[in-house]
């Protein structure tokens, strides 16, 4: 798996190039939950993924320190061990020639909430102090209603 996953990365890939990428990214006026459920419209009526099967999957990034949301002390199974990181739980499409991000949720363990500051600046208080189990959950119902098996 790539590690260097940047928008300059992507530009290279593509033929576009990185100010371009940013361009798109920063001041583009679209929106990027209509771009999702656009895809996702596309993607359930698609014949590859008519007999996809959804994949639950929680995968974590290490973290050199706590400023990104969620960064923590907390089981990396990347690399086998308890390490500041930060834990996303994700569902995707899959069948043997096609992978596709449906849904994810950033999994936040309680103790990144002990800073009253971070707590106040946070809009969503029901997901403070969700487990991962809990998280996975809430991913797997977010997805219910919209057409997936």
């Amino acid at each position: 798996m790539e590690t260097d996953r940047n928008l300059a990365n992507i530009g290279r890939k593509t033929g576009i190039s990185g100010q371009n990428m940013q361009h798109f990214v920063s001041n583009s006026t679209w929106s990027g939950e209509e771009v999702i459920l656009a895809v996702e419209n596309e993607v359930k009526t698609h014949p590859a993924f008519q007999e996809a099967i959804l994949v639950l999957d929680e995968s974590a990034e290490e973290k050199s320190g706590e400023q990104s949301a969620g960064a923590g002390r907390q089981h990396n199974g990347r690399l086998g061990k308890i390490e500041m990181s930060q834990v996303g739980v994700f569902l995707a499409l899959v069948t043997p020639n096609v992978c596709i991000w449906v849904d994810g949720e950033l999994y936040l363990p309680i103790t990144w909430f002990e800073d009253s500051a971070r707590k106040a600046c946070f809009s969503d208080q029901t997901r403070i102090g969700l487990g991962v189990g809990q998280t996975h959950a809430r991913a797997s119902h977010s997805i219910s209603g919209r057409g997936y098996g």
